[in-house]
């Protein structure tokens, strides 16, 4: 492997840790909260993705359908979670920190 490989693939995965890190200080700085379902989210989508891949589809295609799949997933779990949330804090950031710790796929 030459030196030009390996630094497009540091590269490569470089940005996909700065995305993640991008999209938790965004959260974390607009919304005065700390989304922790953020991490697993993307780790489910890279699951997918590798799996839908490994299928044999196309690598852009299994990264759309695992995009898209991961995006109907969480509103799923956050539709979920509303309700509950709603019922047990009544308060806008109690409510808030209940479903950002719950729809983490880790705590179930």
């Amino acid at each position: 492997m030459n030196i030009f490989q390996l630094l497009f693939n540091g590269l490569a995965v470089g940005s996909i840790i700065a995305l993640s890190a991008i999209g938790l200080t965004l959260t974390l700085g607009i919304l005065r909260i700390s989304n922790f379902a953020h991490g697993d989210l993307m780790t489910l989508g890279a699951y997918l993705s590798f799996f839908f891949n490994s299928l044999g589809l196309d690598l852009s295609l299994a990264i759309l359908v695992g995009l898209s799949d991961t995006g109907v997933c969480s509103q799923c779990v956050g539709f979920r979670y509303q309700h509950a949330a709603d019922q047990v804090c009544g308060h806008r950031q109690c409510r808030a920190r209940a479903q950002t710790v719950d729809q983490s796929p880790g705590n179930r």
